[in-house]
């Protein structure tokens, strides 16, 4: 189980015991639960899409962490994407720059981003296609 999903059972537990303990916050304490599953994995998400393109592999290699991203970008590499934790300005900072970054290196995110659709076609279609 990775350390997302340790996390995430974690939480469930203590909001199950909570619940228990106290049945007429229920609701609360279930879209609690699930505002935070929402939250999490999509931030995560945003990474993991995105940790093949040549301005992530920038942010890594560059030897200076201006605004601390590195910080940001390890945590959340870490899984560190659940409830109040103090990495969603470094985060934010993160996205604003990459976003900066990749329209200043435009040809080659366009390349980049071409690449990627070519390297996660579905299976099964290029199978159909190369076959014909």
């Amino acid at each position: 189980m990775t350390a997302v999903g340790r996390l995430a059972s974690a939480v469930f537990a203590s909001l199950f015991i909570l619940w228990l303990a106290e049945p007429a916050r229920a609701k609360a304490l279930r879209n609690a639960f699930d505002k935070s599953m929402r939250f999490g994995p999509r931030e995560f998400s945003w990474i993991i899409f995105r940790v093949t393109n040549p301005t992530i592999r920038d942010f890594f290699m560059y030897p200076q962490n201006p605004f601390g991203v590195k910080e940001g970008l390890i945590s959340m590499l870490a899984g560190d994407v659940f409830g109040s934790t103090p990495i969603w300005g470094r985060v934010r900072m993160l996205k604003v720059l990459y976003y900066l970054v990749s329209i200043g290196n435009f040809r080659r995110t366009w390349r980049a981003w071409r690449q990627r659709r070519i390297n996660i076609r579905d299976v099964q279609t290029a199978a159909q296609g190369s076959a014909s």
